[in-house]
């Protein structure tokens, strides 16, 4: 992984499992560190440019976080990146259960 975050910063991430490998990559747009980060995503150099924005909040129970991921250009996008963040999700759930 290689990041630089701050506004204008660049991040490439590369992901490989046994079936599978990926390089994403973006620029950072917003950083507010610890509150609020915005970046730009490009899957794998399929030049759809997308972009995720995260807030963190402060609850109670611990820290609230929200992701909103946008600019799909089809449908066929939306859906595969929708069942990427479930799948990405219920594996961030299954490690924190196991801490």
């Amino acid at each position: 992984m290689n990041i630089d975050p701050k506004v204008g910063g660049h991040y490439r991430l590369i992901i490989s499992g046994n079936d599978f490998s990926s390089r994403n990559e973006g620029k950072f747009l917003i950083v507010e560190a610890p509150h609020h980060v915005r970046y730009t995503w490009e899957w794998s150099g399929d030049g759809e440019i997308t972009e995720i924005d995260v807030v963190f909040a402060t609850t109670t129970q611990g820290t609230e976080i929200q992701i909103s991921h946008s600019g799909f250009t089809s449908q066929t996008s939306v859906d595969n990146h929708d069942s990427g963040w479930d799948s990405y999700i219920e594996g961030f759930i299954a490690h924190l259960n196991q801490l």
